[in-house]
């Protein structure tokens, strides 16, 4: 929102689904883009992972509604930007899968004290849609809270970032030109200090897509 108004574009946002929320998909057909958002883990049937130490917190619930989406937008796709959660579901959506728990390696990653999110630099793969965003920048600061991430990247997409113990912290579509503005970010953007090439500049890169 705040980025819409900074570049004066009009902006309506709609919730399809959530707590205490209607489900409205049928709104899809009506909008210029969607923001997969954060949220609880995937289930991890979805991936083929049992999960024996029960280390996800899920909400199928969730999963079911936004696993739809993804089908619908799968025929006729929009302009998307996947955040944190919502990257990882559209890697498992694509048969790609996760890493249940980071173990140790979530230190760098996930929430700190007082939902304060945790701070950490990733290099940006060049001659990607995420390094034109950020104006072909090396490296960049992000923040982060998650204790999962993508394992096996599905195979219609590629690295577009990665942190420094090997995480993968963004991907978008191998052929730029097989859908709309797609980019996945294991970040928050939008809970980034304004200004920042990979806050920023990813929201306005939506918002650009969104106005194609």
């Amino acid at each position: 929102m705040r980025r819409a108004a900074a570049r004066g574009i009009p902006l309506q946002t709609e919730w399809l689904a959530g707590a205490g929320r209607a489900e409205r998909l049928d709104l899809l057909t009506s909008l210029d883009g969607i923001v997969l958002t954060g949220g609880p883990d995937v289930e991890p049937a979805r991936y083929g992972f049992a999960d024996p130490e029960g280390v996800c917190e899920t909400n199928p619930e969730r999963d079911a509604v936004e696993w739809e989406m993804l089908e619908r937008l799968a025929t006729a796709p929009l302009p998307l930007l996947a955040v944190c959660r919502g990257a990882q579901l559209l890697n498992v959506f694509h048969d790609g899968s996760l890493v249940a728990d980071l173990g140790d390696r979530a230190a760098v990653h996930r929430r700190g004290e007082g939902y304060r999110r945790c701070a950490h630099d990733v290099t940006i793969v060049p001659g990607t849609l995420l390094s034109e965003i950020a104006d072909g920048a090396a490296a960049g600061a992000v923040n982060s809270s998650h204790h999962q991430a993508v394992d096996r990247l599905a195979s219609a997409f590629r690295i577009s970032a990665t942190s420094k113990d090997g995480i993968i912290e963004a991907f978008e579509p191998i052929s730029r030109h097989s859908a709309p503005f797609l980019l996945a970010v294991q970040w928050h953007p939008e809970a980034m200090e304004a200004g920042l090439p990979l806050a920023d500049g990813v929201l306005d890169a939506l918002l650009v897509g969104v106005g194609s």
